[in-house]
């Protein structure tokens, strides 16, 4: 986030960060400013140039590429719709020279800093830490210069030192009271918390989210500034808080607590199931006529719902099972909406790649939506080879569908989660364009799931429950009686359909089989 257009409200010139490289690790000097934006305060540094140790200057860093480089960097492109008859193209052009990246972050967002001492007073060593997870590069400041940052930041947030740890100092939030109340003041395990149910109907994603928030924030805050409490608790302690937690489970002390939570109860042999074969290309042509329509249409779903598809089939199945291309259009039908669609997709991606920075800071939704798209995109899938790597163009790909998503939905917009439902159908696709328009259509499938009532989130939950009755009342009595009935814990697998419980090969496997049974689920038993 850039925000040098801001007031000014503080500066200091010669500080230093040092980037790692392969061969050397070159260190920049720069300046700190804070500028004060009508969203608060927000802390920069600024390169100025490279030196070494000895003070000599290395190269330009004009040059020169930070590890902490934005994923979205800018780039340039010229578009020019299918159906222009002109010679017209629509041009965008953002800067692309190399040089290091400011580093940048609302003051808002810090959670703590350490701040070490050189010996012999050659200075002092800033890192800081934010409340997502994220550390900016160490910032070096001669002698002992960073108390005046850290009185600047004062007047945002206050600090408060560490107990177990001198050198650490943690951003103290007062109006945050429940962060200082004991687990029984939360309320979140105890069956009178009828509070706590009320308000998961009424929304229960920030409900469930929110109290284990607490509990994350007041374990960590507790351990780190209670000088009395233990760095390690015991099994005794551990058995008497998940007894205190789940009274009418049985533990056993002699093993390691926990455990018997999920392992004391004898599961039923797990059921052998046989599925049929993916569908095959020569199946898949036997369904096309000469015009490029697809026949026997719902004995093609019983197919695929059995199966699945091979995966080199996906890319042009999905965008009929997806609602991309209609079933019955012809092959130049397909062609010509295809274009169109493609011209309609890059007219959305100039209108926010055309914000400006100025119009961005009156532009409150979108960016608030622009920062949470970056923070889900840098670490939605990087183990994936299709988006491993520090420079992976795909990546770019992935952030640039969902800032467009956000034009082409303005109620709906971008919410976490939705990330993880674009990058199987990013991998399929291999096109951009092609990506958007079948993430869209999946979109309005799964959208409610995303909308701020969570409607669809209850509606599944509901239904989740009527159907483990029916099916498997044991099963049912056994979730009322650990007070699990309300099925708290499927949360995560309704909302994203599974992505992050299964493999990735086999999400695309499930999701293609679930799209595909909505009409199809009696010829199954035929």
């Amino acid at each position: 986030m850039m925000a040098s257009n801001g007031n000014i409200a503080f500066v200091h010139d010669g500080v230093c960060v040092c980037v790692s490289g392969p061969h050397k690790e070159p260190i920049f000097t720069g300046r700190v400013t804070i500028s004060e934006q009508p969203y608060g305060g927000v802390l920069e540094w600024h390169a100025n140039e490279e030196v070494n140790e000895t003070g000599k200057l290395l190269s330009s860093p004009e040059t020169e590429n930070l590890d902490w480089e934005d994923v979205a960097s800018g780039f340039s492109a010229e578009y020019k719709p299918h159906s222009s008859q002109s010679n017209e193209s629509i041009g965008l052009k953002l800067e692309t020279t190399k040089k290091p990246q400011t580093i940048s972050f609302d003051v808002a967002d810090l959670k703590s800093y350490k701040c070490l001492q050189k010996k012999k007073g050659k200075g002092s060593e800033v890192t800081f830490f934010l409340k997502d997870g994220s550390t900016p590069p160490t910032l070096y400041f001669p002698k002992n210069n960073h108390i005046c940052l850290i009185n600047a930041l004062e007047k945002y947030i206050q600090f408060r030192r560490s107990a177990k740890d001198i050198n650490l100092y943690i951003v103290h939030e007062p109006q945050k009271e429940a962060l200082e109340k004991s687990f029984s003041e939360l309320q979140l395990f105890r069956e009178q918390s009828s509070d706590l149910v009320k308000r998961f109907f009424d929304d229960p994603y920030t409900a469930t989210m929110g109290g284990f928030s607490k509990v994350t924030n007041f374990l960590l805050d507790y351990v780190l500034t209670n000088e009395n409490s233990p760095t390690k608790c015991s099994n005794e302690e551990v058995v008497q808080m998940l007894q205190e937690s789940l009274p009418s489970v049985e533990i056993n002390q002699n093993e390691e607590p926990g455990f018997e939570v999920i392992t004391c109860m004898e599961l039923p042999p797990r059921p052998q199931v046989k599925r049929d074969d993916p569908v095959l290309f020569d199946q898949w042509e036997s369904h096309i006529d000469s015009e490029g329509q697809v026949t026997d249409i719902e004995q093609l779903k019983c197919k695929i719902f059995k199966g699945g598809l091979l995966n080199s089939l996906r890319k042009e199945v999905w965008k009929f099972l997806l609602g991309y291309f209609p079933f019955n259009s012809t092959r130049k039908e397909r062609e010509k909406l295809r274009k169109k669609k493609i011209d309609d997709y890059y007219k959305m991606k100039l209108q926010w790649k055309s914000i400006t920075p100025e119009q961005e800071t009156r532009f409150s939704a979108f960016r608030e939506r622009k920062n949470l798209i970056e923070k889900d995109v840098s670490r939605t899938d990087r183990t994936h080879p299709y988006f491993m790597g520090t420079e992976n163009a795909n990546v770019q790909l992935l952030y640039d569908i969902l800032m467009t998503y956000c034009m082409y939905n303005f109620d709906l917009g971008y919410v976490q989660g939705m990330s993880d439902l674009l990058s199987p159908v990013l991998v399929v696709m291999e096109n951009e364009a092609d990506a958007f328009w079948c993430f869209a259509e999946f979109m309005e499938n799964v959208g409610s799931n995303f909308e701020l009532d969570q409607q669809g989130m209850k509606t599944q939950l509901q239904q989740l429950y009527s159907v483990i009755h029916f099916a498997d009342p044991h099963l049912c009595d056994y979730l009322e009686s650990h007070d699990s009935g309300n099925l708290y814990f499927c949360f995560r697998w309704l909302l994203i359909l599974f992505k992050r419980e299964f493999k990735f090969h086999d999400i695309m496997r499930l999701w293609e089989v679930s799209i595909s049974k909505c009409s199809t689920v009696n010829c199954y038993f035929k």
